[in-house]
């Protein structure tokens, strides 16, 4: 008669190991969340224009950790979704300008450019060679065809306090116009813990997009309390002379009766 074995007791064991460890990888590690991705983003007619430019970013710095590549790579892909072909190609323009990126400087831009387009601003790309930086001049046409304009100042490696609720620029003057310029640490905006050591299957590119966001709703909300300070440096004259034309034009039309 054959001796009892623990082969039944055996299996057992192995597939709960096996049932554990594919639970830890599964949900812990959010493997799954990674796949569906990765599935939705094979069968997207736009992936391979996106990935291509993708392809044309600037290098990150050799001491950046692979996180942040990655991090910046899918912010960059999910904005490029809700873009134009030419806004697209406009966007990988203004990032490629920043000097020896960290990632993050771009992902701030990235993620605030949607905002830049769909409230009709311009921006334009400034050379800096202060490293993970990034500068870009936003502007826009006022009703008088006079070009209001302000700087930000993208600083990847600084970190600012993303619950300040007031931001304070500088006061600068190019030419004949005033205009103010905001530096802004972003490395602070990332949720939960730092980004270098969070798993790559756990980064929060959806909270990172929307802290940004918020930020830079704060510029735009300073820039709305200052009025009329981003104007010319001649605002007195400039004032006055508009105002005498109004009086001309007024005339002119009482004249008519």
């Amino acid at each position: 008669m054959r001796a009892p074995t623990n082969q039944p007791k055996q299996w057992f064991q192995n597939f709960n190991i096996s049932r554990t460890f594919f639970s830890r990888s599964i949900f812990q590690k959010k493997t799954w969340l990674l796949f569906v991705d990765w599935l939705i983003w094979q069968v997207l007619p736009t992936r391979r224009q996106i990935s291509k430019l993708i392809n044309q970013l600037t290098p990150l710095r050799v001491d950046v950790p692979a996180n942040r590549k990655f991090f910046r790579d899918r912010v960059f892909a999910l904005t490029c979704l809700k873009l134009k072909k030419l806004d697209r190609q406009h966007l990988l323009e203004l990032l490629n300008r920043a000097c020896e990126p960290t990632g993050l400087e771009q992902a701030f831009l990235t993620a605030i450019f949607p905002q830049i387009i769909g409230r009709g601003l311009s921006s334009i790309p400034i050379h800096t060679s202060n490293q993970a930086q990034l500068h870009v001049e936003i502007g826009y046409l006022a009703h008088n065809e006079d070009y209001f304009f302000w700087v930000l100042e993208i600083d990847g490696e600084r970190k600012d306090n993303p619950d300040r609720p007031t931001i304070v620029p500088t006061l600068e003057v190019r030419g004949a116009k005033k205009f103010v310029k905001y530096p802004l640490g972003v490395a602070g905006l990332v949720n939960g813990p730092n980004i270098d050591s969070v798993r790559i299957g756990s980064l929060d590119t959806l909270g990172w997009i929307m802290n940004s966001q918020i930020h830079f709703n704060r510029v735009l909300k300073d820039l709305k309390k200052r009025n009329y300070e981003v104007t010319t440096t001649e605002r007195q004259n400039f004032e006055l002379g508009r105002l005498k034309l109004l009086r001309r034009l007024g005339l002119r039309e009482l004249k008519k009766y």
